[in-house]
């Protein structure tokens, strides 16, 4: 971590005078080629200043905190604040680093190694089929609610845990073919042998199909089997979800029960609110991204159509047609 003087691109600056193409590519070429991952730094995106005044204001992100794959693997949780600019061009950089595990319930989601085993579509069909009384929309999700929790227990009662399972299967492999080697070959031996073989081999296509769900790769051919791949996705993907801080009302907290407190608050009274009270202006993206639409061409596109407009379009389409 530290000041790098040079940026990623033009959205790491503002200001007049834009970064050189070159330097970008150069530093991000660095980092892809030393495989390193930007740590999200909060509170203050631009972290270099200068200039007093608007018309020679400068601003650029020259400070970062870079980590590899063997950080994020020992640290559960990463994070960077930026401090606040007050005496120095440079805003200070505070770097955090904890191993205690999230613990917060995970969503449900579907896993396609279900889909491949033959007590799936019955267990959905039992569950789907079963009467309910009440409205129809509420039906619906009282059956999503039964099909979830049902689906939740039959993962723990058939396939359990993967990595223990597959432990124990490799055990008992082993302990088949060391006797193999000191009693020699026998009939009873190498149909356990196969046996064993054939679990693992379904154990192993279940636990690549889970961490490829998990990592959300689509793009790898099916068969493919590059668990270290997969794994390092996952945990680039885990170090990005983990919120460490968050600055509410001016405060900075990475307390996590405040934290959580404050979300559950926010979208509480966001969802409750009338609708014509919900504020509409979105200032911040206004600033990213630039109006394309005049006022006229705005009026235009939101006006009712005429009977002519209507009919001029109408029939323009039949010409087509019949051309």
């Amino acid at each position: 971590m530290g000041d790098f003087n040079t940026v990623l691109g033009a959205h790491e600056s503002l200001g007049l005078h834009s970064p050189a193409r070159s330097s970008c590519e150069d530093f991000r070429s660095v980092i892809e080629d030393c495989d390193l991952i930007g740590v999200r730094s909060q509170c203050a995106l631009f972290n270099w200043a200068r200039g007093c005044y608007p018309h020679t204001r400068v601003e650029r992100r020259l400070d970062r905190a870079l980590v590899s794959e063997g950080c994020i693997s020992c640290w559960r949780d990463i994070s960077c604040v930026a401090l606040p600019l007050r005496f120095l061009d440079h805003c200070l950089l505070v770097i955090r680093l904890s191993d205690i595990e999230n613990v917060s319930p995970r969503p449900f989601r579907l896993k396609s190694m279900w889909l491949d085993h033959p007590d799936f579509m019955a267990l959905v069909r039992r569950i789907w089929s079963s009467s309910l009384v009440g409205k129809p929309s509420q039906m619906v999700i009282n059956k999503l609610k039964r099909l979830k929790n049902a689906l939740t227990t039959w993962n723990c009662e058939v396939f359990g845990d993967l990595n223990s399972k597959i432990t124990g299967k490799s055990e008992e492999l082993q302990s088949i073919q060391l006797q193999m080697s000191n009693l020699g070959f026998s009939e009873k031996l190498f149909l356990a042998e196969s046996r064993v073989h054939h679990k693992l081999d379904v154990l192993f296509r279940r636990y690549d199909c889970f961490y490829r769900d998990w990592s959300r790769v689509k793009w790898l051919q099916d068969g493919d089997r590059n668990s270290s791949f997969f794994h390092a996705s996952v945990r680039r993907r885990q170090y990005m979800n983990v919120l460490s801080s968050l600055s509410i009302n001016g405060v900075l907290t990475d307390d996590r029960l405040i934290i959580r407190d404050h979300i559950i608050k926010f979208y509480s009274n966001l969802f409750s609110l009338d609708p014509s009270r919900v504020e509409t202006e979105f200032p911040v993206v206004e600033d990213v991204i630039p109006s394309l639409v005049t006022d006229v061409e705005n009026t235009f596109l939101i006006s009712i159509p005429s009977t002519d407009n209507i009919h001029d379009a109408v029939f323009a389409t039949l010409r087509t047609i019949s051309l």
